[in-house]
């Protein structure tokens, strides 16, 4: 074999080689439930914020997909709230005997959308309320039965109880609202209901032709 097709080879494989590297350094989309499946590899997981908890410089996010949960760890900051859905690239590893992905840049973690903007419909709320469980939540309704510190929003065939700290004098029973606010279970009385209590949870009155 001359030295012009053994050079030709060798070229030909430090490409092979250097594709398959490259497969193995590009993180590897993989859902919630197969992360155990993956440890000591880097990937991409979607799931929807349930909880955080932020320090100095770290946070701990928990997401879940379905049925799944995953923690991760971040080595950084973001400014997130529960129910946004991220896009998260970190390394899979085991601490204390859970597997957590671990994401050292807040650039890894990318907001797919923000909760505020996903509206859910009430019969999906009605039908799959583990599904939002703890999480911040927009919906939209009709004002029935309001009181000074709550009130039924309808939609004509399912209703939730939302409670307020303060509520926009002018409306009143039949007003047509978006609700924006926080979809938790009351165990005092055995139901779920909407709480609307922080700077960021809103009663926005929707305004005829819009």
């Amino acid at each position: 074999m001359s030295i012009k097709s053994l050079s030709l080879l060798f070229s030909i494989i430090g490409v092979g080689i250097l594709f398959l590297l490259s497969l193995l350094i590009q993180p590897i989309p993989v859902s919630l439930a197969d992360i155990p499946k993956y440890g000591g590899r880097k990937v991409v997981v979607k799931g929807v914020v349930t909880h955080y908890t932020t320090l100095d410089d770290f946070q701990i996010i928990e997401l879940r997909d379905g049925n799944a949960t995953t923690t991760v760890f971040l080595q950084d900051v973001v400014v997130i709230h529960s129910g946004d859905l991220l896009e998260v690239t970190g390394k899979v590893q085991k601490y204390r005997g859970e597997w957590e992905i671990v994401v050292e840049d807040s650039r890894d973690i990318n907001p797919l959308s923000h909760w505020e903007n996903n509206s859910v419909p009430l019969w999906e709320l009605a039908e799959h309320p583990e599904w939002f469980k703890n999480l911040n939540i927009n919906i939209s309704g009709y004002i029935e039965s309001l009181h000074e510190n709550w009130f039924i929003l309808s939609d004509g065939n399912y209703s939730i109880l939302v409670t307020f700290n303060y509520l926009n004098p002018h409306l009143s029973n039949g007003d047509e609202v978006v609700i924006q606010g926080y979809f938790t279970y009351d165990p005092r009385y055995t139901r779920y209901v909407v709480e609307v209590e922080n700077s960021y949870h809103h009663i926005i009155e929707v305004e005829d032709g819009i």
